[in-house]
């Protein structure tokens, strides 16, 4: 389907030059989209390893909701405040100044959204090659060919975005829709499976009851058995599964009434995507039990083929669905914020470009591809999982910082939506993401921080390249990404 050209009323409507075609159900979809990737189809079992008990990790994914949606609070009165162009380049720039969204960005770029997109499509060729030969049998795929399949992906997703911020939202519906169905399925074979509930949850075989991990039973247990050490790691994971619900605020340019729709959408998402997660554990915990869960890498898989003979292949089903919709989300949000930073002087002018007939930021968006290609290719040599922990939480406490700097210094500025419960729940995600990243930093390896510190040193060097250009009145970026 092609994108249909905008009229120039439409492009008078956004100063950016970018169209509001989005709505409330695809800026809620898109929220999600971004959200629900791989994560929760494996967390289960890394949680359960490390909480022994069945109320426990419920308690603890609803704990984990209740931080995401105080953060989803924090961002949807900022995205209500500035629906523009860049989200929390943008919030991070009203509040610290250029250097520091901009680092956000070009950290983002270098590091956190390349990195997780290559990581997550190599997720879908994974589970796309168990589709294949639960059908069609075959040898297995050599190093080389899979990651050939994840930039084909990812090159594939780029295009697709390139061709229209409709186009995009509109595939990102279908395949939430049925992202949803098939959490829902997973949710509904709970009740036909016989059921095993709390009490009885912990019983196994002998043999398979797997070693505690990280503390997590013993007599020194402080949350339902699990050591604090083992609680505060599975509520990081739990974290790192839910989140995602910051970035939808990057399109805010091209949503329709962008201060009433994107903190709805946000919100909306955010409740919705919780609720499923909760779901789908309780749905595995109740099949397979706390010990059996823990034991197995695929939970979900092993719960719904423990139902059906399909459960194996509707799952490995809806693993490759959900990362291909995730790698689609992020390549239509994130190159938002580079179009952002292009359009302050401070990225290649050639990004800050809009498409004459698609209305997309085109070579924003295929500077991610090509970033996330990259990640594909050197993923080894680009390790940088623990980096993108620490610099992700650094970003949200600028977030949150500065909701609470404006609230105090700036009381005038207009106000869609203003955050339920403040001051409290606001503070509860600033001191839990705070936690995390003194929590990140201790346990981080050395080459983590010295990786960190390259990328940082390259992006001063870069942005001080840039910014010269900017106030000189002209970008250095002219020859393009």
């Amino acid at each position: 389907m092609a994108a249909q050209r905008p009229s120039e009323h439409d492009r008078r409507a956004s100063p950016s030059g970018l169209v509001p075609t989005l709505g409330l159900l695809d800026v809620t979809l898109i929220g999600m989209g971004t959200i629900i990737g791989a994560g929760i189809f494996r967390a289960p079992s890394e949680i359960a390893a490390r909480i022994p008990s069945f109320e426990g990790i419920l308690v603890l994914w609803a704990l984990g909701g209740v931080i995401a949606v105080c953060g989803a609070l924090v961002f949807a009165e900022l995205g209500g405040m500035f629906p523009h162009t860049g989200g929390q380049y943008v919030f991070i720039r009203e509040g610290f100044g250029r250097f520091a969204a901009f680092s956000f960005g070009w950290i983002l770029l270098a590091a956190i959204v390349s990195g997780a997109t290559a990581w997550v499509a190599g997720v879908f060729v994974d589970h796309a090659e168990k589709l294949v030969h639960l059908y069609a049998g075959g040898e297995p795929w050599s190093t080389a060919s899979r990651k050939l399949a994840a930039a084909g992906v990812i090159a594939a997703m780029t295009l697709l975005n390139v061709r229209g911020v409709r186009l995009g939202a509109l595939v990102q519906d279908l395949s939430m829709a049925a992202k949803i169905g098939g959490i829902l399925l997973i949710v509904a074979l709970a009740f036909f499976a016989s059921p095993l509930g709390p009490e009885t949850a912990g019983a196994l075989a002998p043999g398979l009851v797997p070693e505690p991990s990280d503390g997590a039973s013993g007599a020194h247990g402080v949350f339902f058995g699990a050591t604090l050490a083992a609680t505060g790691a599975a509520l990081m994971q739990i974290l790192f599964a839910v989140g995602g619900w910051q970035n939808v605020a990057a399109v805010a340019s091209e949503i329709k009434e962008p201060q009433k729709n994107l903190p709805r959408g946000t919100l909306i998402g955010t409740f919705v995507v919780i609720a499923l997660y909760m779901a789908v554990n309780w749905a595995v915990l109740s099949i397979l039990g706390v010990e059996r869960t823990a034991s197995t890498p695929t939970p979900a898989a092993d719960a719904a083929g423990r139902v059906v003979s399909w459960g194996e292949p509707l799952i490995a089903g809806l693993v490759a669905l959900s990362t291909l919709a995730f790698v689609q989300a992020i390549l239509l949000v994130t190159p938002r914020i580079f179009f952002a930073m292009a359009q302050d002087g401070v990225f290649f002018r050639a990004a800050g470009k809009v498409h004459p007939r698609w209305g997309t930021p085109w070579i924003a968006i295929a500077v991610q591809g090509l970033f996330s290609i990259a990640h594909v290719a050197f993923g080894k040599q680009l390790d940088l999982l623990e980096m993108v922990t620490v610099c992700d939480y650094v970003f949200f406490i600028l977030c949150a910082a500065t909701f609470f700097k404006l609230r105090i210094t700036r009381p005038d500025l207009a106000r869609p939506y203003r955050a339920f419960g403040y001051p409290l729940l606001p503070g509860i995600f600033l001191v839990a993401t705070v936690a995390v990243l003194v929590s990140s930093i201790s346990s981080a390896q050395p080459a983590a921080v010295q990786r960190a510190g390259v990328i940082l040193a390259v992006g001063v060097v870069l942005y001080a390249f840039w910014n010269r250009g900017a106030r000189a009145g002209a970008s250095p970026g002219r020859g393009g990404a």
